[in-house]
């Protein structure tokens, strides 16, 4: 009996030893098994995260590239007839860079331009036919910074908010000249002051009319230096460059478009640049380098503006500053302006605005503090620049 307990006790403890060591194997194996599993989970969890994320980064690619698409602005201007008003002269600085860049958007566009100058009154002449033409974008407004100052100097009831700008191409500082051979041949910016000064009212001087740069820069001078001068109104730039090589001025402030030719030629003489800095292709100092009393009124210059008015439909507009710009993109639009301008812009919208507002701003207040327009600026919507 005893021997049969005892066997029967070391069957029990060998099968429960067995079922232990099952057990444990059958543990192990399952635990082997969850750790296999899990890991390839995560790696598969990881892969599909990753592919989800190239594919994100691709779609967004691809919607940017669809936004830009949707962006650009098509358009089909071959045989469409445009006409440039040009408010100034034949002869003027803005109609040679008008009709140059009038050229290259025939060639870029496949359009053709015609060109319309009605000059007078510093640009106002022609900006009132401009307005008062259908305002649906077969009319464009080629002009300069002119507008900035018709409502300072009570000329016409126009400001920027009355147009939009399709291109502001370039910037032409200003450049005070003589002839070859007058009594300011020779001297520097400090010496002709000086001259005009011992000499009142004997010194006469060329303008483009009231409100025009020469005009501004007159002004400016005037206001620091107390000048007595015969200043002598012409409808363009060019006129008044005839008048000065013929020795029937003595001095003239020439914008860089018209009066680079001129200088190189040996035509007329440069005494000083209306600049804080000089201009590389200009042998004349900066006017900064003789006085800082014009510092906070640079850079002050002509620019030139392509608008139409303020509402033209905005289809029309978004496929006119598109050709206008492809065309200031253009190579023979970039070679032009590189040799005949001082400063490329070729800003449009509201970018354009804030530029000609700003200059606007600066020469408004300048004319009020100096006396020169009776009118406060924040009458006409201007606030004092900071």
């Amino acid at each position: 009996m005893k021997k049969t307990r005892r066997t029967l006790a070391l069957i029990l403890a060998l099968a429960l030893a067995a079922m232990s060591l099952s057990a444990c194997s059958s543990s192990d194996s399952s635990s082997d098994t969850t750790a296999a599993e899990t890991e390839a989970a995560e790696t598969t969890a990881a892969e599909t995260e990753a592919a989800e994320s190239e594919a994100a980064e691709t779609t967004a690619e691809a919607g940017s590239d669809e936004a830009e698409a949707e962006a650009a602005v098509e358009y089909d201007l071959s045989g469409e007839e445009i006409t440039f008003v040009i408010p100034y002269g034949d002869s003027s600085g803005t109609n040679t860079i008008w009709r140059a860049i009038g050229a290259a958007m025939e060639e870029v566009t496949g359009c053709t331009i015609v060109y319309e100058n009605q000059e007078g009154a510093s640009g106002s002449v022609g900006t009132t036919y401009f307005l008062n033409q259908e305002h649906d974008g077969t009319k464009i407004l080629c002009t300069s910074e002119s507008v900035s100052l018709y409502q300072a100097q009570q000329l016409i009831d126009v400001d920027y908010d009355d147009l939009e700008p399709l291109l502001l191409a370039s910037f032409n500082c200003g450049i005070l000249v003589t002839y070859p051979g007058s009594t300011f041949d020779g001297m520097d910016f400090d010496e002709t002051i000086a001259y005009i000064q011992e000499h009142p009212g004997e010194v006469t001087v060329g303008s483009t009319g009231l409100g025009g740069m020469a005009w501004v820069w007159w002004t400016l001078l005037d206001s620091v230096y107390d000048l007595d001068l015969t200043i002598v109104d012409y409808d363009s730039s060019g006129d008044g460059n005839t008048q000065l090589m013929g020795g029937h001025i003595d001095l003239f402030i020439n914008g860089y478009t018209t009066g680079k030719s001129l200088i190189d030629a040996g035509s007329v003489v440069p005494i000083v640049t209306l600049d804080t800095e000089r201009l590389a292709d200009i042998d004349a100092p900066a006017i900064s380098e003789f006085t800082d009393a014009f510092d906070a009124y640079m850079p002050y210059g002509s620019y030139f503006v392509a608008e139409v008015a303020a509402d033209t439909p905005s289809e029309t507009v978004e496929i006119l500053r598109a050709a206008f710009m492809d065309t200031y993109n253009s190579d023979t639009c970039q070679e032009f302006l590189d040799n005949n301008s001082g400063k490329k812009l070729g800003l449009t919208g509201d970018e354009a605005n804030e530029y000609m507002k700003h200059q606007q701003a600066v020469i408004s207040w300048m004319l009020y503090d100096t006396g020169n327009s009776e009118i406060e600026p924040t009458e006409y919507g201007v606030a004092r620049p900071e």
